[in-house]
């Protein structure tokens, strides 16, 4: 008998063994240290930068400074106007109006007036910029935002589940990609807004990328189109399809694009939030006018 319950022990603990063995694998699979990051992306090793994702609105920030204070920086794609810094940010700062400019707003569906101001040193994504214009956001939600107009002529990866991203200045024909790589369709009126073709529940879209959303966005007259039931104002998407790769969303809001779609063949009907863009890696090359979506 008790021959028996060592037999048993041993087993239980090579099986112990073996389960920590996977687990073990599993972590160092999943999560990779900035070294090996940068090199599976095609990047320098002081290219990559540590994000945070924030708890309420899951979209990534960067630590910054502007005029030598400290500010979390979202990285907001979706932001085709100055870079933006929160109201409150702007009174620890003392910062006084230079101008102000007529300004949409997105919620209201309405144009509007916002305030200008001079920032001497904003320091965010391995750059200093020095007397930069800022338009002062309508809310605290983040400390400060970047705008697309600093990342024209770039490449960059972010990669929300292990907290990294990278910003280059060379293209991605350096390294061999595994991922999906997407026409960027592109807009004078609009530089470096991300813009790919896809589908929505098997129907052609234009497809906005806007890492400073949280939720993905639908526009009504597809809501209508597609016959999308919602409960309390909230939808649901089955089938998001970007090239091969197909996504779902659970939370979609209802959104107007009518402002940002001039000058494209069609209108923009979807915008992927960081709820979608959290599953995957995404590279944008505006040297090569490409997005590259590599799945988990």
């Amino acid at each position: 008998m008790k021959r028996f319950m060592r037999i048993i022990k041993l087993v239980f603990l090579v099986i112990l063994i073996a389960l920590l063995a996977i687990v073990s694998i599993s972590c160092k699979t999943a999560e990779r240290n900035p070294k090996e990051w940068a090199k599976l992306y095609g990047y320098k090793p002081e290219e990559v930068l540590s994000i945070e994702v924030g708890t309420l609105y899951r979209c990534p920030l960067l630590k910054g400074k502007i005029n030598g204070l400290d500010a979390y920086v979202l990285f907001d794609t979706g932001n085709i106007a100055e870079p933006k810094i929160s109201p409150a940010m702007r009174k620890k700062l003392d910062l006084k109006a230079v101008d102000s400019k007529p300004a949409y707003n997105s919620k209201t569906n309405t144009s509007d007036k916002i305030n200008t101001f001079l920032c001497k040193k904003f320091s965010t994504l391995n750059e200093n910029y020095t007397n930069l214009n800022v338009v002062e956001a309508r809310d605290n939600k983040f400390d400060s935002s970047i705008s697309l107009s600093m990342l024209i002529n770039k490449r960059f990866t972010i990669d929300y589940k292990n907290r990294m991203m990278a910003i280059s200045n060379s293209s991605s024909l350096g390294y061999k990609s595994k991922g999906e790589v997407l026409p960027l369709i592109t807009n004078n009126r609009y530089k470096g807004m991300i813009v790919v073709k896809g589908t929505v529940n098997g129907r052609d879209a234009l497809i906005q990328i806007d890492t400073g959303k949280g939720s993905t966005s639908i526009d009504k007259k597809l809501v209508s189109s597609l016959n999308l039931n919602s409960k309390l104002g909230i939808y649901e998407i089955d089938n998001i399809k970007l090239g091969c790769l197909v996504f779902s969303s659970h939370k979609a809001k209802v959104s107007d694009f009518s402002h940002i779609s001039n000058g494209y063949s069609q209108p923009i009907t979807l915008s992927l939030g960081s709820d979608i863009i959290s599953q995957f890696v995404l590279t944008v090359d505006y040297q090569n006018n490409v997005v590259i979506i590599n799945s988990r």
